[in-house]
């Protein structure tokens, strides 16, 4: 740049290169790292030269800082790069096992935690559906409100699966870490979000019926009979939050712990004479919904049992001897 004087044709192929280099982080988003320590090192070398171009060498100098040709320049900023990938690379292959350990258990708590959060707002988004009295603007927003929960989930799943794979490498101090455990609870909450995600996306059926559809017999007795639980809702919640604190800590969990049978719609339809499950129901516009609710309701209940019974597992669970065994 300091020979030809053709700064603008240079920054043209700058712009241009930093174009082309985020083609393979795009393709393969584990060079994401590669590809910024490049651009960072064409944007240092490339701002460099044009400092002195503008400054001139003489008043470079004259601050104390080294003038260095761009044949030099290049190579010691490549190196002090490559040192940098180098290290990071380092730590990437063989993560601190102890960390690496406290992070995969506090990041499986927290997706818990946020797992029983769309539990939660599933239950709204069901119990509003089926009565149909909020307004456009206000189911928008709860809309919004589950999916920002589920972006959440989603993000805190991916890195999840990368502490996984990190725990490959670490040394195995103070008892062999169970892995295959630790992958199991993540393919188990991975399911059981997929079911909740399932229980909302039919929900919203009911909120597109046609006028006629809402006053079928039917769907009026759906309505009479649907009412929210807050106990069955409560208990469920209890038992996520109370996986997710024993995960985090590696306590024990209580005893007598136990999954409610099914979710409150669920409980609520099997009071009303109607049958709204029979198949003889099965033209009604909201009848495939209402099944598909119940199918994913059922999957819930089974993989939150699945979930309790791999946390006794992993921490166990407090036991107190019968009053009769103790005589004994």
């Amino acid at each position: 740049m300091a020979y030809s004087r053709k700064i603008p044709g240079v920054i043209i192929m700058y712009l241009l290169l930093l174009i082309i280099a985020q083609w393979p982080a795009r393709k393969h988003p584990s060079l994401t790292a590669l590809t910024m320590a490049a651009a960072i090192f064409l944007t240092l070398l490339v701002g460099y030269e044009l400092e002195s171009e503008r400054l001139g060498e003489a008043v470079i100098v004259s601050r104390g800082q080294p003038y260095h040709q761009p044949y030099l320049l290049s190579w010691m900023a490549l190196l002090a790069v490559m040192a940098g990938v180098g290290i990071a690379a380092f730590w990437t292959l063989f993560p601190y096992p102890i960390l690496e350990t406290q992070l995969l258990s506090q990041k499986l708590a927290d997706s818990i935690n946020t797992l029983a959060e769309l539990h939660l707002q599933t239950h709204f988004a069901v119990y509003d559906a089926v009565k149909n009295h909020k307004t456009d603007e206000d189911r928008t927003r709860h809309r919004k409100v589950v999916s920002d929960i589920q972006l959440e989930f989603i993000a805190s799943l991916a890195g999840l699966r990368q502490l996984l794979g990190n725990s490959k490498y670490q040394v195995q101090i103070g008892g062999i870490f169970p892995r295959q455990l630790h992958t199991s609870l993540v393919d188990n909450i991975d399911s059981l979000f997929r079911s909740v995600s399932l229980v909302v996306w039919a929900s919203r059926t009911f909120s597109t019926l046609d006028a006629e559809a809402v006053d079928s017999p039917w769907m009026i007795e759906l309505r009479r009979v649907a009412s929210r639980n807050e106990d069955i809702e409560h208990r469920t919640l209890s038992v996520l939050t109370i996986c997710a604190d024993a995960i985090e800590r590696g306590r024990p969990l209580p005893p007598f712990l136990d999954v409610p049978e099914t979710s409150s719609l669920l409980a609520a339809i099997k009071t009303s004479p109607m049958d709204l499950l029979s198949s003889s129901h099965a033209v009604e516009p909201g009848f495939s919904a209402l099944a598909a609710i119940h199918a994913s309701a059922e999957m819930v209940t089974e993989e939150i049992r699945e979930l309790v019974r791999m946390t006794e597992e992993l921490v166990g669970r407090v036991e107190f001897l019968d009053y009769q065994d103790h005589l004994a």
